[in-house]
């Protein structure tokens, strides 16, 4: 089975349930999935991808920051920039959006 894996400090907001996308350079993901979903190195449960996307971090929306479980585009580019690095302050930097559903 395929996995997703996150940092700890997301483990909360996904065990809650709240987390329900992840931004990535690039996935082998694709739509109907079922990923295990694990946090540090906690198991959490599992997922169903629902949607994967290539976007431009400029093109970002709210929805994605809801989902995100982020308060503003800063907060979420200074997660991207900790994760891939100072590339992550272009607008035009590609990523790609997982949307995924808790089984």
């Amino acid at each position: 089975m395929k996995r997703l894996y996150f940092s700890g400090r997301y483990y909360k907001s996904l065990a809650s349930k709240r987390k329900t996308v992840t931004i990535r350079l690039s996935t082998n993901l694709k739509p109907g999935d079922v990923v295990e979903i694990y946090a540090g190195k906690r198991f959490i449960g599992r997922a169903k991808i629902v949607r994967v996307e290539r976007r431009k971090v400029g093109e970002l929306d709210t929805e994605v920051l809801k989902q995100e479980n982020m308060e503003s585009l800063g907060e979420l580019i200074e997660a991207l920039i900790d994760h891939y690095g100072p590339t992550m302050a272009d607008p035009d930097s590609e990523v790609t959006v997982i949307r995924f559903e808790r089984l």
